[in-house]
């Protein structure tokens, strides 16, 4: 019999021991005990469907056959090291672009029955990916590229990851630790003999997180060991929520390391009896406060959707029973069904009441604040005086800051406290009902050409609970800002890196972590994404990645001509907003080649009337196929959201400068370029020694 044991602290939950146990009567207590003299030897056991929620730590994978190992021989390969730390964080899929850096690491991968390997279009399609892949799961996504060309290519997605809190652990498969030290002139090189610029580089665009190069130290961890490097790095991951740098040299890959940490959780944040009381103290301070004025309000922020605190917040919400909103960034991590709920605010964005509601609140207790541009609609947002912030790290209550007592430590207590004062009659301080204009255009029938708002309210008929929603940065975005969603959908999309064509390349890694993760019927949700036509020809490729792996995803393809966001900020004539027009069927039947007629259809509307044949046909809504829907809206036309936005972006308007009549005396400038002798590497190498961590004179230091 399988069972999972699991150990708690504070809010976060770990996987601590698995077991195959002989009888019922064996289960017990296993907490820090070696393992039971009964353990069936070399035997693994399918780990349970459901069995974490979303944690800023190490979760168990959901996927129904992903297993986990309960002994290993003393010794194991460095590869076999790896995939079995990834299986335990919950990894199911793995995504990148081979090389011959990483063709040898790959062979694991391929062999582990628990992981499986989605070749991509790209190195940017793979980082979206693995971005759209831990976003649904909640959890670590893990990118192997190869070295130079593969891990530059990625930079986009890194940044994007780094700047949005998504835990990536990305692998490249670096040359040899011979050619590193010996700084051999390779392929995929710069051709000066410096192998490791690259990991320099790695590192500035992830923020310096973490970094980590197996065998040749690892920036001020020159002695640690090489599964301790694996550990590092993956803890940051999980921790922080960043993405983190793994270099793994092609000679390595197969040499023995122990096993013996394999046996261990990564890590588990220590308890500090000071800070439990001074936040025992603390909570009980706001939940007086809360009691005390007429018209609280609640709102979910960036942080709190970013480390998994959804339901927690979902918790508080119900347990303080007062009214709740949430923000751009955090779309849909609060039920969206109940009165309670208020609706998105973000400054002059918002719908009307619930920028009344919010603005003229008594108090308001915002957690996990993210204060960026277009999450307080470009700076426009006005909480009320009276706002207590719970952060990622620390509270700010009375204008005092409360270092060290976060949202881990705190969210927990509010909502114990909250269920125990729970006030009195807070409905009968709600003063508007949550927003219902999308549903009644959603009624609005008729012949006449589709467009933002019209196209909107159907939407908001056609999700349905548990939905996986991608929606890229744009009129996507803001266009499905103000739909109310149904419980347990959840719309993605990337609002402060902001790089048009994400959702393209993020909706593959989703919808594999959609299946991945069934739903409340045991039935992987649906997969649904929104891409303007110009960002979709920065990864339209990832489409046949899609088809490949045989996801039936709707894709909504918003063709409007062009990039009209930009066309909203500034020129809306301009060529420069205009794109080359695409035939996107025909661009699917390429893209699905012999897939096509069995696994896809395609849909074109242009009016309210053809999209409605479309929603009521039963057909569309059975699954197993991919799904490309072109709907057609005026160039020109945007939603309301991104209308209200408009001055915002500050793009200054051109200044006009008259030339003169005669042409300015030109400075006088040397055209001779002294010559400069060509250095050899060998020559180099005397000036510098090679290596990933050793300062660059000429450049960056890492």
């Amino acid at each position: 019999m399988g069972v999972t044991i699991y150990r708690a602290s504070g809010s976060q939950t770990y996987t601590y021991r698995q077991y195959t146990l002989q009888s019922i009567p064996d289960i017990y207590t296993m907490y820090n005990s070696p393992l039971p003299l009964d353990l069936l030897p070399n035997t693994a056991f399918p780990l349970p469907s459901s069995s974490l929620p979303a944690s800023p730590t190490i979760a168990t994978s959901s996927k129904s056959r992903s297993t986990m190992r309960l002994n290993y021989p003393e010794e194991i390969d460095l590869g076999t090291f790896i995939v079995e730390r990834w299986k335990q964080a919950g990894v199911g899929h793995v995504f990148g672009v081979p090389g011959d850096f990483n063709l040898g690491f790959l062979d694991y991968i391929e062999e582990d029955p628990q992981i499986e390997w989605v070749g991509t279009a790209s190195e940017l399609g793979a980082g979206y990916a693995v971005d759209g892949y831990a976003r649904v799961k909640g959890g670590l996504g893990v990118l192997v590229t190869t070295y130079g060309v593969g891990e530059t290519s990625t930079y986009n997605p890194i940044c994007g990851m780094q700047s949005e809190r998504i835990p990536c652990l990305h692998l490249v498969g670096l040359p040899s630790t011979q050619a590193f030290k010996q700084g051999k002139l390779l392929h995929h090189t710069l051709g000066d003999g410096d192998l490791g610029v690259f990991v320099g580089m790695s590192k500035a665009v992830g923020g310096g997180s973490a970094v980590g190069v197996i065998g040749l130290g690892s920036d001020g961890f020159e002695e640690e060991g090489w599964t301790e490097t694996v550990d590092r790095v993956m803890r940051v991951a999980m921790a922080e929520r960043r993405p983190v740098y793994l270099g793994l040299p092609q000679d390595l890959v197969s040499r023995k390391v122990s096993s013996r940490s394999l046996y261990t959780p990564l890590g588990e944040p220590a308890s500090n009896d000071i800070e439990n009381q001074a936040a025992d103290e603390l909570a009980n301070r706001i939940v007086d406060k809360i009691r005390s004025v007429n018209r609280p309000i609640v709102i979910g922020d960036f942080y709190a959707q970013r480390f998994g605190f959804g339901e927690q917040m979902r918790g508080l919400c119900d347990a303080l029973g007062i009214r709740y909103f949430g923000r751009y960034s955090a779309r849909a991590m609060l039920d969206e069904q109940t009165r309670l709920y208020g609706g998105i605010y973000s400054g002059k964005t918002t719908d009307q009441a619930a920028k009344l509601e919010v603005e003229t609140a008594d108090m308001c207790l915002i957690v996990g604040r993210m204060d960026s541009d277009l999450n307080t609609g470009m700076f426009t947002a006005k909480l009320p005086f009276d706002t207590v912030s719970i952060n990622l790290d620390d509270t700010v209550f009375d204008g005092e800051t409360y270092k060290s007592i976060g949202m881990v430590v705190l969210l927990p207590r509010l909502t114990v406290l909250a269920r125990k004062t729970r006030p009195n009659a807070w409905d009968e301080k709600i003063m508007f009902e949550p927003r219902s204009a999308m549903e009644e255009l959603g009624m609005n029938v008729g012949n006449d050409k589709l467009d933002h708002e019209k196209f909107w309210g159907r939407m908001q008929k056609f999700f349905r609970d548990d939905d996986v929603i991608f929606s890229d940065v744009g009129t996507s975005s803001m266009g499905i800002v103000n739909v109310t969603l149904p419980t347990r959908a959840r719309v993605h999309f990337q609002h402060l890196w902001a790089s048009i064509g994400w959702s393209g390349g993020a909706v593959l890694g989703g919808a594999l972590a959609a299946r991945e993760t069934p739903d409340h019927t045991g039935n992987p949700p649906r997969t649904i994404v929104f891409i303007g036509d110009g960002a979709l020809q920065m990864t339209l490729q990832e489409i046949g990645s899609i088809i490949r792996n045989r996801l039936p995803v709707y894709f909504f393809i918003n063709n409007n001509n062009g990039y009209e966001i930009e066309r909203q900020i500034h020129g809306p004539t301009a060529k420069y907003n205009d794109i080359q027009t695409y035939d996107h069927h025909l661009m699917i039947r390429a893209l699905a080649g012999p897939l096509y007629d069995e696994f896809c259809v395609t849909h074109k509307v242009k009016t309210q009337q053809e999209l409605d044949t479309l929603l009521q046909d039963p057909e569309f809504h059975t699954p197993g196929k991919f799904r490309m829907i072109e709907f057609c809206l005026p160039q020109g036309d945007a939603p309301r959201a991104l209308k209200l936005l408009q001055g915002g972006f500050n793009v200054p308007d051109r200044v006009k400068v008259k030339i003169p009549s005669r042409p300015m005396t030109p400075v006088s400038i040397s055209t001779r370029i002294p010559s400069r002798p060509s250095t050899p590497v060998s020559a180099l190498r005397k000036e510098r020694p090679i290596g990933p961590f050793t300062p660059e004179p000429r450049g960056m230091a890492f």
